[in-house]
């Protein structure tokens, strides 16, 4: 699982990581006059940095954080890359969601605990500021470590007059074929995707993990083809390779309720064998919100489940202590 912390594009890997890592969408351009062109149409409504790619390609809803000589870094809702400068037709910057968290933690003071908290609540219901947020809520608790609404949105549990810190997550990926090609590269997208997160991490076994603290994760892996639409008989549209990710939590403490999620994603079926891995990587980019929201909804009910374990055990310890001293 570590392949992902490689953040360079290797030729070999081109297709993989500019078209997922970072890549919302992607889309074939014809040419690189059509590139310009459509570039110059897109300008008005694009609200976050774009980079076009030589091979008529483009990564959009991103955010340009450094530039070099040879690279050029870039923040994605599901994680960060590095694309290689010799890659690149041309960068088109917008104004972004991260600018405009930038714009408003500067009008923050350090020391406003309820003010970063409400930043932190905002970032929260935006795509691509999770890490932003969890930042801020850990600010917020190291100005006021009783501050309840932090602690809870960053999954801790409070026992008596106490806030315990669970251990993050564990989720063991379970899919069908997991040697499959599709299988893998969910594994690394997904595992890149929770970067973003403190609370959960992938694992490749729930072995030595205590039951409350790890839960496995049913994945599907569903792809279809469309064909282009014809209108009196002129094509008025590419085929496309759709993608449906299917993820279902079960452990003892999730019970029988039902916890699952449906990410889908669509690319045109004109890239060959690199069609199905955008499609997959086009459906964790396109619901990246949606997949924090499934994540959260996890967190919070494991919170629930360790919170009356952790007062069961302080009870009992209360009890003993009261025996000892009879």
């Amino acid at each position: 699982m570590k392949d992902h912390d490689k953040r360079s594009l290797e030729p070999q890997d081109r297709g993989k990581r500019k078209a997922g890592a970072g890549a919302r969408r992607i889309r074939r351009i014809p040419s690189l006059a059509a590139l310009t062109a459509c570039s110059l149409l897109l300008a008005a409504s694009l609200r976050a940095d774009t980079i076009y790619l030589k091979d008529g390609s483009f990564i959009d809803d991103c955010k340009v954080t450094k530039e070099t000589a040879t690279d050029v870094h870039v923040r994605t809702k599901v994680g960060d890359m590095v694309v290689p400068r010799d890659k690149i037709y041309r960068v088109l910057k917008q104004k972004t969601v991260y600018d405009m968290y930038e714009e408003q933690r500067a009008r923050i003071r350090d020391e406003d605990a309820n003010g970063l908290y409400k930043l932190a609540a905002w970032c929260r219901t935006r795509e691509g500021l999770r890490k932003e947020a969890d930042e801020l809520l850990e600010k917020v608790i190291a100005l006021n470590e009783n501050h309840a609404g932090a602690r809870v949105l960053l999954g801790h549990v409070r026992v008596d007059k106490e806030w315990v810190v669970p251990p993050p997550l564990s989720l063991c990926l379970h899919v069908a074929n997991p040697a499959s090609q599709d299988a893998q590269l969910l594994g690394k997208r997904l595992a890149l995707f929770l970067e973003t997160r403190k609370d959960v991490r992938l694992v490749s076994k729930l072995d030595s993990i205590a039951p409350v603290d790890g839960c496995t994760l049913d994945a599907s892996i569903g792809l279809s083809r469309t064909t282009g639409s014809h209108l009196y008989g002129v094509p008025m549209g590419t085929p496309a390779l759709a993608a449906s990710i299917r993820l279902r939590a079960q452990s003892t403490w999730i019970g029988k309720r039902v916890l699952n999620v449906s990410l889908d994603g669509q690319v045109p079926a004109t890239g060959g064998e690199k069609a199905t891995s955008q499609a997959i990587q086009n459906a964790l980019g396109m619901n990246s919100q949606k997949l924090h929201q499934y994540l959260d909804q996890i967190v919070q009910l494991r919170s629930k489940v360790l919170e009356v374990e952790l007062k069961k055990a302080a009870k009992e310890h209360r009890e003993e202590k009261e025996r000892a001293k009879a």
